[in-house]
């Protein structure tokens, strides 16, 4: 299980149980990823303005695969 909180997030998640993903613009969120929970993220990108970070969010059998990037300053 694992947690994601950002305060100024820009991206999408996309829930199980929906049928297109939610838009995220400078909006905080809280977010608790359990493989045992249910509706669950199918995918996720997502941008922490604040720490100038980014997430990547995929479940695949059954669980999640999560890869966070520090995005510098001089990346494009």
């Amino acid at each position: 299980m694992e947690a994601i909180k950002i305060n100024k997030c820009e991206g999408y998640l996309w829930w199980s149980d929906q049928q297109e993903p939610k838009v995220c613009q400078n909006e905080a969120i809280d977010i608790c990823l359990d493989e045992t929970k249910n509706p669950f993220v199918v995918e996720g990108q997502l941008y922490d303005k604040e720490e100038n970070k980014s997430y990547s969010i995929k479940y695949v059998d059954g669980q999640y695969l999560i890869n966070e990037f520090k995005v510098e300053e001089d990346d494009d």
